[in-house]
């Protein structure tokens, strides 16, 4: 007989990232960290409410939230990346 389920059901899916928002990803991991834990939390925190303040964001978080806006180009994106660091 098998064993029953315990816990929650993940679906596996696709989509595609320009590469610089994996790179982005990537640099922002744990070195135990799952990128699909880390796309899926970030997902959660888009679909609930209360969401991150501005207030309560990192350097880096308003950085890279600027560039995924478009509001920042990739040269200037850079150049404070590396201010950050």
């Amino acid at each position: 007989m098998p064993r029953r389920r315990v816990g929650e059901y993940f679906r596996p899916v696709t989509i595609s990232l320009r590469p610089w928002m994996i790179a982005e990803i990537e640099t922002l991991l744990g070195p135990k960290q799952s990128r699909s834990e880390w796309i899926a939390s970030a997902i959660d925190a888009k679909l609930d409410d209360s969401g991150t303040k501005v207030a309560d964001a990192t350097d880096l978080q308003l950085v890279v939230a600027l560039r995924n806006r478009e509001v920042i180009n990739e040269e200037l994106y850079q150049s404070l990346r590396a201010w950050l660091d």
